[in-house]
């Protein structure tokens, strides 16, 4: 795919420049995409020590070890990249995620306070933010986040997805469902959206519906365990309709 072209890329590049962290960093990104941490991790961290100023190292290497899971090294990378650009609305909302998965709330919410002062405009603030206030229940505040979200950005299909789980969560699955067909609609091939969709269904009865989004959705992403949560119970039901 274009990622291993594009590691093929900077592997010439490294070859011929040695010293390039930029194209180091760059091969690890796509390492990282590919899910290839300890690749990237060795390519990211190789850009650290040729450039111990390079700010979207440290956010790139913040963000691998965020998706690993090693989130006390995610913060320290966060942080060293707030100190080296102060400015980066970007860096506090990935450290204010972080926050989220730890349950720093206060910490958390102060980041992507800081984040929204700096880019009002930058969606992923919202995003997050909404997260934040859904893990603690707070799913009307949720809903406005992710609503403030999709105005930045119309396309944002987490955030229509998340918005609906919410209303979900308040019992507003009309709604929810109207979310997650936005959602479906901007990204058709992502299970989540679909199997969202599905139970919420399921909650208004509306089972030969809710059938169909699961079997999709289990075709999509086989291993994904969402679609297959009452799914004996739809079947149940769709047969006595």
């Amino acid at each position: 795919g274009l990622h291993d072209l594009a590691i093929g890329d900077y592997t010439q590049v490294i070859k011929m420049q040695p010293l390039d962290s930029e194209a180091y960093n760059n091969r690890g990104a796509n390492f990282r995409y590919k899910g290839q941490y300890a690749l990237a991790n060795n390519d990211i961290t190789k850009a650290i020590e040729l450039d111990p100023q390079y700010v979207e190292a440290y956010r790139n290497r913040g963000g691998l070890y965020y998706e690993m899971k090693l989130y006390q090294l995610a913060l320290t990378d966060f942080s060293t990249a707030i100190k080296l650009n102060p400015q980066s609305a970007i860096v506090y909302n990935n450290r204010g995620t972080v926050y989220t998965a730890l349950d720093n709330t206060e910490l958390a919410a102060a980041d992507f306070a800081k984040a929204m002062e700096l880019d009002p405009e930058y969606p992923d603030t919202y995003y997050n933010l909404g997260n934040l206030f859904a893990k603690n229940r707070s799913y009307i505040s949720a809903v406005n986040a992710y609503s403030e979200a999709i105005v930045k950005n119309p396309q944002h299909w987490l955030a229509y997805n998340n918005r609906g789980k919410s209303l979900a969560e308040v019992g507003k699955y009309e709604e929810a469902i109207r979310d997650y067909t936005s959602a479906i609609s901007i990204n058709a091939k992502d299970a989540m959206a679909l199997a969202n969709r599905g139970q919420a269904l399921t909650q208004i009865g509306k089972y030969s519906e809710a059938y169909n989004d699961l079997v999709t959705a289990i075709q999509l992403q086989p291993r994904y365990p969402a679609p297959y949560a009452n799914f004996g119970y739809i079947l149940e039901q769709k047969g006595q309709k």
